[in-house]
């Protein structure tokens, strides 16, 4: 059971506004989230969590770096 909904809220939103911002340059974009909650961290690399935080973070990564973004 994941007991931290909050901060992974604050991930999940920090993801989605990464993938929102429009930068004209065809570049590659660095982000970096920072945290000090070693739940939050085990429970996105725990791939028997599926809580559906934990999920729509998971999902929303890879569309980060198919446009060009680095988390």
């Amino acid at each position: 059971m994941f007991k931290q909904p909050g901060r992974t809220t604050s991930y999940f939103k920090a993801l989605e506004v990464i993938e929102t911002t429009e930068i004209t340059e065809n570049r590659s974009r660095t982000a970096t989230i920072f945290t000090d909650s070693r739940i939050s961290i085990d429970s996105l690399k725990n791939v028997n969590n599926h809580s559906y935080l934990i999920e729509e973070t998971r999902k929303t990564m890879p569309t980060s770096e198919r446009t060009n973004w680095t988390i």
